[in-house]
């Protein structure tokens, strides 16, 4: 599905309630301050505190993970043969992998400390510390169909793209909102405008690669591998101080019109990216054409990574996110969410997702959520949560399935926010 499409999805719904239902007088909704109806995400949101109209801390983590193609129950087949890694386990374990995707992993994962609150009746500021980690790994489908089928339709196979990829990072950061309206008349639109930056400080850094001309082909009984990988990556988890530095920006404009019960929101999030000194580049090879598999096997054994140099840098960009989000209340209980999050194609691989949301609130500080999740890589799964939400405590804990239902599920995510406020 197309970004266009997504985009376009979100606003057609969205505007039709333009026409629906207000939130009503004395309704569960019209108690609530508009930051606690902005609804929950599992993904990174830095405007996830700053929004809220009291001044207090808030601790947070949360983090999700998964894969396109092996679920829980997969997964627990592996776990019972971990401890025997043979080369015909291997093999049993790439039949698992559906055709025609190959093998992808992202996730990402963040703790840490927010303190803030409202500035006049207009201004809010928050200040946040915390560490993330990012990482993807690619095994291309030539490769997984490689090992899942044999040698029967192709005698070889190329790892150009196989790569891995994992950041960890410590941050400090610093956001504001600015709230206009409501515009042109009492019932008019109420505008919300978010900006706000981080600094950045790698912690850990490794990449793996492969040289794009790596290739493995069997040939009757002949084996013929040349393959390299490349590495880069900090040995010294402790000299964080000497791993570089970065900077990322962050973007909202979120829009309201409570007679009407309707938000539209866009962020731009995460954009920028790290410089990471003190790396060390490494390489592995094996390079045999031979008839003996036990020849080959020996070869594999006793490879290794090779350092070739020291000191090296690179630069990094952050999985930058770019969100869409439309907002409206069915009735005196019920919102309904519906956003997109568009993919992105660098360092760290992210597929668009699409989030479908319903939030219940029986009681104006008791919200219950459930929805479905959509995405390009693990398909459809669901999310549950359930918060308190009051003038002094803030309480949630939300999770779900990036894909599949229980032991289908090709991934999950989890958050969990504690917040007391003055």
């Amino acid at each position: 599905m197309s970004r266009v499409v997504l985009v376009a999805a979100i606003f057609v719904l969205t505007g039709s309630s333009l026409t629906a239902q207000a939130v009503p007088e004395g309704s569960q909704a019209s108690r609530v301050a508009s930051g606690y109806r902005r609804p929950v995400q599992l993904r990174m949101d830095p405007f996830r505190h700053v929004l809220i109209p009291h001044w207090g801390f808030v601790m947070s983590a949360g983090g999700f993970g998964g894969n396109n193609s092996l679920n829980v129950n997969d997964a627990r087949a592996l776990i019972q043969v971990a401890d025997d890694i043979t080369s015909s386990n291997v093999l049993n374990a790439m039949n698992l992998v559906r055709e025609g995707s190959g093998l992808e992993f992202d996730g990402a994962a963040q703790a840490g400390l927010y303190l803030g609150g409202p500035i006049g009746s207009k201004f809010s500021i928050g200040l946040s510390g915390m560490g993330r980690a990012y990482g993807f790994a690619l095994v291309p489908e030539q490769a997984v169909a490689f090992l899942r089928s044999g040698n029967v339709a192709n005698e070889s196979f190329s790892l150009a793209n196989t790569r891995a990829v994992t950041l960890t990072t410590a941050e400090a950061g610093a956001h504001a909102t600015l709230r206009l309206g409501p515009l042109g008349s009492e019932d008019g639109v109420h505008v919300t405008l978010g900006f706000g930056g981080r600094m950045i400080w790698p912690q850990y850094y490794v990449s793996v690669e492969a040289d794009p001309a790596s290739q493995v082909s069997v040939s009757g009984s002949n084996i013929n591998t040349d393959v390299t990988m490349s590495k880069l990556e900090s040995e010294d988890f402790a000299a964080s101080t000497s791993l570089g530095s970065g900077f990322a920006t962050d973007f909202l404009v979120r829009m309201e019109w409570p007679t009407s019960g309707l938000a539209l929101e866009a962020m731009v999030a995460n954009v920028g990216s790290v410089n990471i000194k003190g790396l060390t580049a490494g390489t592995w090879s094996v390079s045999v054409n031979t008839a003996s598999l036990n020849e080959a096997k020996d070869s594999l054994d006793v490879a290794e990574f090779v350092d070739v140099a020291i000191d090296q840098e690179t630069n990094v960009k952050l999985p930058r996110i770019i969100r869409f989000t439309g907002s409206s209340w069915a009735n005196r209980f019920l919102q309904i969410d519906l956003s997109a999050t568009l993919a992105v194609h660098d360092e760290f691989d992210t597929p668009t997702t699409v989030n479908l949301g319903t939030t219940w609130r029986f009681l104006s500080w008791l919200p219950l959520h459930g929805g479905l999740e959509m995405n390009g890589r693990q398909g459809l799964g669901f999310t549950l949560g359930i918060g308190v939400e009051t003038r002094n405590i803030l309480f949630r804990v939300y999770g779900g399935s990036l894909g599949g239902w229980v032991y289908q599920a090709k991934g999950g995510a989890a958050r969990v926010e504690l917040g007391v406020f003055f």
